[in-house]
């Protein structure tokens, strides 16, 4: 019984973690696409002008 909601704790908690982790993740890649977003089309503008 005990053994079972540890399990269950810690499959929450592995969860809780991976959720957390891929939202930064998210946010990493965000941020990295503002970065290079504006630099793209700066080039591809540039060329057509």
């Amino acid at each position: 019984m005990g053994r079972k909601i540890r399990a269950k704790s810690l499959a929450f908690n592995m969860t809780k973690s991976s959720i957390a982790n891929s939202m930064t993740l998210h946010l990493a890649m965000e941020s990295l696409l503002m970065k290079i977003l504006p630099l793209g089309w700066a080039i591809t503008y540039g060329k057509n002008t």
